[in-house]
C-alpha cells in the first residue's frame, strides 16, 4: 500500500490530534509500514504546518477531493484548538452542517404513530418487543440468514468481494453494534449480546453495519485507497463530514432501498421505536451539552417516553460519554438529512453512487441536489 503526500500529511496530523484528544481517530486499516510513519508525526509549529498543508492541497486536481481534504483538516484543527466551544459551533466546525435539536412535537408525533400501530396490532410495545426477542445462541444463525437476504436488495452497480465479512458477539461495550473495518475490503461486525436483541435489530444491523451501510461504503471507497493512494480513506475521523454522511447512508438506506418492506407488522413497530430512540438520543445530547441539564433532569424527560428503562439508560450513557457523547445526535440528524435530500434529487442513483464511492461533503450533496431541481 502506498499513499500520496497530501494524505500522508493529513493522516499524520490526525494521529497527532488523537494523541492530544484520544478518540479523534476511531479506527484505521492502514498497513503497518504506513501506520508507523504517520503515528510518529509531530507538529512543532502549527502555523507553518498549516501553510505547508494548504500549499500541497492547492496542487490536488480533483476539486471534490480537495474540498473533502480541506474540511477534514479544518475539523482536526478546530478540535485541537477548541476545548469549550458551544454545541452548535462544535457541529458546524466538525461536521460542516447545523444539527438541529429534535422538537417535542416531533417526538410526540413518533409516539402517536407507535401508539396507533400498537392499537392496530392489539399489543403494547413491551409485549411486541418480548415476542421478537432472539435467544443468544440463535443470533449468529439468524444474522447469517439475514445477510444473504439483504445482499439481494443491493443494486447491480454495487460490486463487492466475497467472503470478506466476519461477525461475532461481544459484551461489556457501550454500543449496540460496531463495524470494525479490519483491512481494505474486509470488516468484522461486532454485536453487543448484553442488550436485548430482536429480529428487527438483527435485520437493521445487517443493513446499517454491512449491506447498504458501513461495510459496503468503506469497501467501495477502499478502491480510492488501494488504487489511487488516497490515504484519507484508510481512517475514520470521528467528528468530521466523513462520518456525518457515512451515518446518513447507514441510517437512511433502510427506507430508501426498501428494507422496511422486509419487516413484519410487529417489526414495523420496532422500526418506529428505533427512530424514536435516535430522536431522543439527539434531544438528550442537546439537553446535556447545550442546555446544561443534569443527569436527573434528563432522566425525568426520558421517563415520559414509552421506552424501557434499559433503552433510556443506554441513551443517557451514550450522550454522557466523554469522547463520543456529542456524536449521539448525528444518527437522527444525518438520516433525516439524506432522506429529504434523496426525495428532492432528480438524479437519485447518481447521488447515492457518489455517496458510496466518492469523497463527499454536505456542500457537494447540496450542489448535486440543487443541480437536479
Amino acid at each position: 500500500m502506498k499513499i500520496d503526500k497530501i494524505s500522508s500529511q493529513l493522516l499524520g496530523f490526525a494521529f497527532y490530534v488523537d494523541k492530544q484528544k484520544p478518540g479523534t481517530v476511531s479506527e484505521n486499516w492502514l498497513d503497518e509500514q504506513i501506520l508507523r510513519q504517520v503515528k510518529d508525526f509531530e507538529v512543532d509549529d502549527i502555523k507553518k504546518f498549516e501553510d505547508e498543508f494548504h500549499t500541497n492541497l492547492s496542487k490536488v486536481e480533483d476539486e471534490n477531493r480537495k474540498i473533502f481534504l480541506e474540511q477534514l483538516f479544518d475539523s482536526l484543527t478546530f478540535q485541537l484548538s477548541s476545548d469549550d466551544s458551544d454545541l452548535d459551533t462544535f457541529y458546524k466546525k466538525t461536521f460542516f452542517i447545523e444539527i438541529e435539536e429534535v422538537t417535542d412535537d416531533f417526538v410526540k408525533s413518533l409516539e402517536d404513530e407507535i401508539k396507533q400501530l400498537s392499537y392496530h396490532l392489539g399489543k403494547e410495545y413491551p409485549e411486541i418487543q418480548k415476542g421478537c426477542l432472539v435467544k443468544k445462541n440463535e443470533m449468529i444463525t439468524l444474522f447469517e440468514g439475514y445477510l444473504g437476504e439483504a445482499k439481494k436488495k443491493l443494486p447491480a452497480w454495487i460490486k463487492m468481494p466475497e467472503n470478506n465479512l466476519e461477525y461475532e458477539l461481544v459484551s461489556d461495550v457501550s454500543w449496540s453494534a460496531f463495524n470494525q473495518h479490519t483491512k481494505p475490503f474486509s470488516s468484522k461486525i461486532l454485536i453487543n449480546s448484553d442488550l436485548p436483541v430482536t429480529t428487527y435489530d438483527l435485520k437493521n444491523l445487517v443493513q446499517h453495519e454491512s449491506w447498504a451501510g458501513h461495510h459496503t461504503e468503506l469497501c467501495l471507497k477502499d478502491r480510492l485507497l488501494v488504487e489511487e493512494g488516497r490515504g484519507e480513506h484508510g481512517i475514520v475521523i470521528t467528528y468530521s463530514p466523513q462520518t456525518y454522511l457515512s451515518e446518513a447512508l447507514a441510517v437512511a438506506m433502510f427506507d430508501i432501498w426498501g428494507f422496511e418492506d422486509w419487516l413484519s407488522e410487529d417489526e414495523q413497530l420496532l422500526f418506529l421505536v428505533d427512530k424514536l430512540i435516535f430522536a431522543l438520543q439527539n434531544k438528550t445530547t442537546f439537553l446535556l451539552h447545550k442546555h446544561q441539564k443534569s443527569e436527573d433532569e434528563v432522566r425525568n424527560v426520558l421517563a415520559k417516553s414509552l421506552l424501557t428503562d434499559t433503552q433510556r439508560e443506554y441513551i443517557l450513557g451514550f450522550s454522557l460519554d466523554n469522547t463520543y457523547g456529542k456524536y449521539a445526535a448525528v444518527y437522527h440528524s444525518s438520516g433525516e438529512y439524506l432522506r429529504s435530500s434523496y426525495q428532492i434529487a432528480q438524479n437519485k442513483d447518481g447521488l447515492l453512487q457518489s455517496l458510496f464511492t466518492q469523497p463527499m461533503t454536505v456542500e457537494r450533496v447540496e450542489k448535486m441536489v440543487l443541480a437536479s431541481t
